[in-house]
């Protein structure tokens, strides 16, 4: 194994992308959904090298708890990288976005 990499949001695109091709390559991929069902189906692919975390990472508390996962996957050796690829749109003309809107998309 090359090492352990951790990628926030790889239920869809290129997020999934990214993980799949990593753990094809040799890393052990720690990869964060937001529901239950995504989890399930990216386990359903059955990889060895795919932990796959619910965590949405607006939560303070389900990052740390991402991060006590990646901590005892690691035995403490740490991460090759750290891929943030979680997001959301709030779509629309942005002069018409409402604030609390923006912030929302910006912490996430």
């Amino acid at each position: 194994m090359k090492g352990y990499v951790c990628i926030t949001g790889i239920s869809t695109g290129l997020g999934r992308c990214i993980a799949l091709s990593l753990c094809k390559n040799g890393y052990h991929v720690v990869g964060t959904v937001r529901k239950a069902s995504d989890k399930q189906e990216l386990e359903d692919l059955k990889l060895e090298n795919l932990s796959v975390v619910i965590c949405d990472v607006t939560r303070i508390s389900e990052v740390a708890q991402l991060v006590k996962v990646v901590e005892d996957l690691t035995n403490g050796q740490g991460l090759k990288a750290l891929i943030n690829n979680a997001g959301i749109v709030e779509s629309g003309p942005l002069m018409y976005l409402d604030e609390n809107r923006m912030s929302h998309q910006m912490e996430v």
